[in-house]
């Protein structure tokens, strides 16, 4: 059976109970993007340390290495909206806890105990992150009809990519205008609206059947399987290169702000928000491209495009050029992480889809702990020019690797059977 993908991206939308969710994800997605720009400067600015901002992103993404795997099979024996609530209740804590600490001066520059604050912050967060991620991946098929999934994924991605534009533009706003604690507190109220979509929703979404294999036992038999196929093994490892060595960029972006091109708290609001330009209209831009033929040369135009973007990047001391360049940066890196989960999803039998579904998650947000020690450290030890230079290296040799493998530029369905391709918000980071 082939699912083509509906030429209007909206028919998702006639659903109730996923018209409800979506606008909940909208707000929530644009405050945990106000809350992100925020969090990223305020740990540079009370550190004033490379290594430090490492140090956060890593404690608050460690979880999701070693929780992913199991968090996804996890979200299969529990009741997905119920459960939804609970996760998304503690991050309206989590958010409102950070405003007060922030507001009541807590966590601010001279006070030595912030660091450590703000780090054991990002590390509860990350824990219940671990089990809301796949809950909230997995909700778009509980809420529409097969025929619907696609559009209803890219809705979400799509989502996820405009609150790019304006979560930046509003956290720049509200530090400017009512100071830092204001963005915890906006994304603190953000996740309500998700909460009160949750509440409202019709439809319930039970726990799945228990299954006569152990948790273990199915995530093992996911490896093997992943390890046994050729393309989606090389596939994996792109998306491997991709969380170590691309993504940490925006880890480093207060260093550019402040430090490169002198452009503040704004500039860095800003900078973030071109990224965001760049990654919706490549969302939008692989709407549009419901077949699969050609991926395979897209997956290497991109790292190809996306390595030499992140050099140029790296190396501007010009505040518009290096806005410009990271929209083409958010086109290419948006591109590259979407096509890639799309053609493994295109080539992995329908019994392991899910297990190959939660690999790829894990490889995407696992890694995330060490690609941002790496960059803390290595933006330390050679400054953040060299550092987003030598990604940029790498990204682009990744494109001369798969375009050496013959196979990767022609992926096909397991004996051109179940055909579904399902592109990801994720690049979750959080791209």
């Amino acid at each position: 059976m082939r699912i083509e993908q509906d030429k209007n991206m909206f028919t998702a939308l006639r659903h109730r109970d996923y018209r409800l969710y979506w606008i909940g994800a909208v707000i929530s997605f644009i405050g945990s993007w106000t809350q992100s720009v925020s969090y990223q400067w305020l740990v540079y600015e009370i550190t004033g340390s490379k290594l430090w901002l490492g140090i956060v992103g890593f404690a608050g993404s460690l979880p999701l290495f070693a929780l992913t795997l199991f968090g996804g099979a996890l979200a299969d024996r529990v009741n997905k909206r119920k459960t939804l609530i609970v996760t998304q209740s503690f991050f309206v804590v989590f958010a409102f806890i950070l405003g007060l600490l922030v507001q009541r001066g807590v966590i601010a520059k001279n006070f030595e105990p912030a660091k450590y604050i703000v780090t054991i912050i990002a590390v509860m967060q990350g824990i219940v992150l671990s089990l809301d991620q796949p809950l909230r991946q997995m909700m778009p098929a509980t809420l529409v009809p097969k025929e619907d999934l696609v559009n209803a994924v890219m809705l979400n991605s799509s989502a996820f990519n405009g609150a790019r534009i304006i979560g930046p533009m509003l956290a720049g706003y509200l530090i400017a205008r009512f100071g830092m604690a204001s963005c915890f507190y906006v994304n603190s109220a953000s996740f309500l609206a998700v909460i009160l979509a949750l509440a409202l929703m019709h439809k319930e979404t039970p726990a799945a059947k228990a299954k006569n294999k152990s948790l273990v036992e199915d995530t093992i038999e996911g490896m093997r399987y992943i390890l046994n196929h050729s393309q989606i093994k090389k596939l994996m490892l792109a998306v491997g290169v991709s969380a170590l060595f691309v993504m940490p960029y925006a880890t480093l972006m207060p260093v550019f702000a402040k430090d490169i091109l002198h452009s503040g708290v704004k500039g860095n609001a800003a900078l973030l928000t071109s990224v965001g330009i760049g990654a919706l209209a490549g969302t939008l831009t692989l709407a549009g491209a419901s077949k699969h033929e050609g991926r395979g040369k897209m997956l290497v135009l991109a790292s190809a495009v996306g390595g030499i973007l992140m050099i140029l990047f790296a190396n501007s001391e010009n505040f518009l050029l290096s806005r410009l360049l990271l929209i083409g940066l958010g086109f290419a890196i948006v591109s590259f992480n979407q096509t890639a989960n799309s053609l493994i999803q295109l080539a992995s039998d329908d019994r392991f889809r899910g297990r190959v579904v939660s690999g790829y998650a894990f490889i995407f947000l696992g890694l995330a702990p060490f690609a941002n020690l790496q960059a803390g450290g290595l933006a330390e030890a050679l400054g953040a020019p060299a550092t987003v230079t030598l990604w940029g290296l790498v990204f682009f040799a990744t494109s001369v690797f798969l375009l050496s493998q013959k196979d990767m530029m022609a992926v096909k369905p397991p004996d051109h059977e179940a055909e579904i391709e399902i592109t990801s918000q994720k690049d979750l980071r959080l791209s």
